[in-house]
């Protein structure tokens, strides 16, 4: 495991500040922090990845109908038409980075949800 060393003055005063009021260790608020961010990045990544499978849905339909489609980056990196088996290929290949997986419907409306990772129709249970 490697052993990061955090530099920045006013970040460690903050960090300590804020343990000490919470009464938790130091090393727990940070990576609470740290955390928090990569939760916010992939939220982020992922908002703009629904746009773009959005905009290129009509397409996509053509191409994947009845499948669902992993997209990064504005491109389709795999489909299937078993969600499970989906995921598990993405998780293997791409880890922990963010990865739009999303069904490809006839529908001309389509809900999505933000659940923990993936985009589900709105009703599905995870």
């Amino acid at each position: 495991m490697t052993t990061l060393e955090l530099k920045e003055p006013t970040l460690i005063r903050q960090i300590e500040q804020l343990a000490a009021v919470t009464k938790r260790p130091a090393s727990n608020v940070l990576e609470a922090a740290v955390q928090s961010y990569f939760d916010w990045l992939e939220q982020e990544a992922i908002h703009a990845e629904t746009g773009i499978f959005l905009a290129q849905l009509d397409e996509l339909r053509g191409q994947y109908p009845g499948e669902h489609v992993a997209m990064i980056e504005g491109r389709v990196v795999d489909h299937d038409q078993d969600l499970a088996h989906l995921e598990e290929r993405i998780r293997h290949r791409y880890g922990f980075l963010p990865v739009l997986i999303a069904p490809v419907t006839g529908n001309t409306r389509l809900e999505l949800q933000w659940r923990g990772g993936r985009l589900d129709r709105e009703g599905d249970t995870p």
